[in-house]
C-alpha cells in the first residue's frame, strides 16, 4: 500500500501517514534533500515530512545564481554514501562520478519537471531510478501558459503595451501587424505531455497544428499532423519548443532554422535554455528576420543585464515563471515525497523518466535490501544546515 500523502492548501506544508511495516521500512533511511533558490519552500517542506516520517535527513547547500550545485567529490561523498534517496531541483548536477560515490541509491527525485541536471544514462546504467515533478497541475499551468504566449504573440501585445506605455499614437488598420489566432498554423517541436495539452486547448480556435517527435509512437492523434521539422519550421506561424534538454537538442534552433520560417513567424521557448540559440535567436529578430518571441526560459538563469533579447521590442521575457501557478506549488511537495517513499518501499514511483531502468532498479534494489543495513549517516552533519559541525 503506497503512502498516505496529505496536503496542508494554507501552508503547503506536507503529512505522511505510513502503516506499521512501512514505517518499520523508512525509519533511519537516509534521504539526502538539496536546496534551491526557486524551490527552496518546497524541498524545505518535503524534508520536514520526511524526517517527522522517520528518515533520516541530510540537507545539502546550494550556489547562488546564476551558476548551478555542482558538489565537489569529497563532499558528494559525505552527502550521498549513506543515500537511499536524492530529492533535489534541475539546478543541481548529478553527473556519472557522482553517482559512483552514491553505493547505496536507489534513486534520485527531482521536485519539479527538469531533470536534465542528471546523467540520465549513467544512472539507467547504474540500475537507479529517476523521477520527477511532473504532476497535472505543473502540466497544464505550462500549457495554459503556452496557449496565452501564443495569443499574446499573434496579437501583437508587446508592441501595443508599448504603444500605451509611450502614449504613442494608435496605429492605423493599415500599420497592424497583430492576426487572429483562428485560421494560424501552429508548430509543436516534441509532443508529451504538456504540448498534447497545448493541443487539447487549442481546439476550437481554428488552427492547424502541426507536431514533430524525435521518438513518434505512430499513434493518431485528433486534429494533429505528424511532419518533419523542415517542413514544421517553414509552415508555422508560431514555433513551440516542447522537450527536454540533452545533447541531441541542445542548438536545435539555431540561424539555419530561423531562415527556414516565414518572416511573420514567432518562436515559444518554455522547455529548456540550451534548445534554443539565443544569439542567433536576438540576430534573427533584429533584423526582421522572423516577427517575434516568447522565451522563459535561458541557457542562463537568470540571464545576463547585458543578454542580446533584453531590450528587443518584439519579445516577452519572463524567467522562468511563466507558468508558475498556486496551483502547481501546491503539487510539488506532496509528490515528491510520495516519490521517495515509493522509492525506498521499492515501489514504482509517480512520472518515471527512465522507465528502462525498472528491471535493473529491482534487481539493485533487492540487492541493496539484502545487505547488511548501512549506518545511518554521518553523526557530524547536522539536519537542516548541511554543514559540518
Amino acid at each position: 500500500m503506497l503512502p498516505s500523502i496529505l496536503p496542508f492548501v494554507e501552508t503547503n506544508r506536507v503529512s505522511v501517514v505510513l502503516s506499521e511495516p512501512a514505517q518499520a521500512r523508512v525509519a533511519g533511511v537516509t534521504v539526502f534533500v538539496g536546496s534551491d533558490r526557486v524551490l527552496g519552500d518546497t524541498l524545505d517542506h518535503a524534508a520536514a515530512a520526511l524526517g517527522a516520517a522517520g528518515c533520516n535527513v541530510i540537507r545539502g547547500h546550494s550556489e547562488p545564481p546564476p551558476h548551478r550545485t555542482r558538489y565537489q567529490l569529497p563532499t558528494a561523498r559525505r552527502y550521498f554514501e549513506a543515500a537511499s534517496v536524492l530529492l533535489i531541483s534541475s539546478r543541481t548536477i548529478i553527473d556519472a562520478a557522482t553517482l559512483e560515490v552514491a553505493p547505496r541509491l536507489h534513486g534520485v527525485v527531482f521536485a519539479s519537471i527538469g531533470t536534465d541536471s542528471i546523467d540520465l544514462p549513467a544512472a539507467t546504467d547504474r540500475g537507479i531510478i529517476v523521477a520527477n515533478g511532473a504532476t497535472a497541475e505543473n502540466v497544464e499551468s505550462l500549457a495554459e501558459a503556452t496557449v496565452m504566449l501564443i495569443a499574446a504573440l499573434l496579437l501583437d501585445l508587446p508592441r501595443k503595451q508599448r504603444q500605451f506605455a509611450l502614449r504613442s499614437a494608435r496605429a492605423r488598420a493599415d500599420e497592424l501587424s497583430a492576426r487572429m489566432v483562428s485560421g494560424r498554423t501552429i508548430g509543436l517541436i516534441g509532443f508529451g505531455r504538456i504540448a498534447r495539452s497545448v493541443t487539447r486547448r487549442l481546439h476550437g480556435w481554428g488552427t492547424e497544428i502541426l507536431a514533430y517527435d524525435r521518438h513518434p509512437d505512430d499513434t493518431p492523434v485528433a486534429g494533429v499532423r505528424f511532419v518533419e521539422l523542415d517542413e514544421l519550421l517553414a509552415r508555422s506561424d508560431v514555433v513551440s519548443v516542447h522537450l527536454p534538454l540533452t545533447a541531441e537538442t541542445r542548438g536545435l534552433l539555431g540561424p539555419a532554422e530561423f531562415a527556414r520560417m516565414k518572416r511573420e513567424a514567432c518562436v515559444i521557448n518554455t522547455s529548456r535554455g540550451g534548445i534554443v540559440d539565443e544569439a542567433a535567436l536576438a540576430q534573427a529578430l533584429s533584423a526582421g528576420r522572423i516577427a517575434g518571441a516568447a522565451i522563459d526560459v535561458f541557457e542562463t538563469e537568470p540571464p545576463p543585464a547585458d543578454h542580446p533579447l533584453r531590450g528587443l521590442e518584439n519579445v516577452i521575457l519572463t524567467e522562468h515563471t511563466v507558468g508558475c501557478t498556486r496551483e502547481l506549488f501546491a503539487s510539488l511537495a506532496p509528490t515528491a515525497v510520495e516519490n521517495v517513499m515509493c522509492v525506498i518501499q521499492g515501489r514504482d514511483p509517480r512520472h518515471i523518466r527512465n522507465p528502462a531502468v525498472l528491471l535493473r532498479w529491482r534487481e539493485r534494489f533487492r540487492r541493496l535490501s539484502a545487505q547488511q543495513p548501512w549506518p545511518g549517516g554521518d553523526a557530524n552533519l547536522q539536519y537542516g544546515t548541511g554543514e559540518y559541525r
